[in-house]
């Protein structure tokens, strides 16, 4: 007999309390026990709002297959609850919603694929949005992928690759100490003359 273990540290970006963490982790859980036959359990990090740390537990007769359920368990589990929806914009006569959204650590396949899930869910959320929200018109969601991220990191790349390492340190430096600086032993009287001190 074999027994296979791993532990996982989530983190739940949009939490903002025990309670949302909670619901999140529940519904991880779920899933999982739903498709695979795995012990899973939340243990440790219990009483922070944006961080988990579950458990794995796998029992089987043949190492390879141990090793391979929790892979695929862990995969699944890096793959679910990492949408972040970054930004919803909804039209004026509230008919049409725009979403963008990304997912962290995915290729542009993965995120096609997840596109379509959720343009696939449109109805599921039309609903929900119907229910929490009680309108009489629910809007159509379009979902897009946000590439804020992406730029930004480009961005980041650039200034990088524009700036040498060493000179980093003395721009920063020099942002507090150009022409507009006085020294120290001078000081400006109110009629904006200098006198030295």
């Amino acid at each position: 007999m074999t027994l296979g273990i791993a532990r996982l540290t989530l983190f739940v970006a949009g939490s903002h309390s025990l309670k949302d963490k909670r619901m999140v982790l529940r519904r991880i859980k779920d899933l999982v026990r739903q498709k695979f036959n795995v012990s899973i359990a939340e243990v440790a990090e219990n009483d922070l709002w944006q961080r988990a740390v579950v458990g794995l537990a796998v029992v089987g007769n043949d190492r390879r297959f141990v090793d391979s359920a929790l892979d695929e368990v862990v995969g699944f589990v890096r793959g679910a609850g990492l949408i972040t929806i970054t930004y919803v914009r909804l039209s004026g006569d509230l008919r049409q919603a725009r979403a963008l959204f990304t997912v962290h650590g995915a290729g542009e396949l993965e995120l096609d694929r997840v596109r379509e899930g959720l343009d696939h869910a449109n109805g599921v959320f039309r609903h929900a949005i119907a229910k929490r929200l009680r309108m009489k018109v629910t809007p159509h969601v379009t979902f897009e992928v946000d590439r804020v991220f992406e730029q930004a990191a480009k961005v980041e790349e650039l200034l990088r690759e524009v700036a040498p390492a060493g000179a980093s340190a003395e721009a920063a430096a020099d942002v507090d100490g150009g022409a507009g600086r006085a020294d120290e032993d001078e000081d400006e009287d109110e009629d904006g003359a200098h006198e030295r001190g």
